[in-house]
């Protein structure tokens, strides 16, 4: 798989500018908000969102890339309703045989155990996360119509 949109830039003396793809519809946190008060998506918008950002994941970790800091908030919406991931403030690069990390980093309520205690994490860190997103997405919206029905 090949990124699609690769940022350009310029600079200047004192700056480098990056341009990026716009992405109208913001965080992903805030997307879901407006659709849903409670944050919560239907099975199919979720298996959709889920299969993208594994796939972005699967990119990443092909190039020995940890984000180490997946959550709505760090993925962005585009026009279609795509995600993108963005901030990578706490990912590394990470190749064999120095993949395995120790720094406690992250949001803790999408972090797994092992990145929290300091007892060493690859890049399970990131799918733990997307599972976080599920159950507290779909999930949760699922729980809700079956004990309704």
């Amino acid at each position: 798989m090949m990124c699609r949109h690769t940022p350009r830039y310029f600079h200047d003396a004192k700056n480098v500018y990056l341009i990026l793809e716009y992405v109208p519809e913001g965080d992903f946190y805030k997307f879901l908000r407006r659709r849903d008060p409670l944050g919560r998506v239907g099975e199919e918008d979720a298996l959709t969102s889920v299969s993208q950002l594994l796939s972005a994941l699967a990119y990443m970790h092909s190039r020995h890339v940890i984000h180490r800091d997946i959550k709505p908030e760090n993925l962005l919406v585009d026009g279609e309703g795509r995600l993108r991931v963005a901030d990578f403030g706490w990912a590394i690069h990470a190749p064999p045989p120095h993949d395995m990390r120790y720094t406690i980093c992250g949001t803790p309520e999408y972090t797994a155990r092992e990145g929290l205690v300091g007892k060493g994490y690859t890049s399970s860190v990131d799918i733990w996360a997307t599972g976080v997103l599920w159950a507290t997405g779909v999930r949760a919206a699922s729980w809700e119509v079956s004990l309704a029905s």
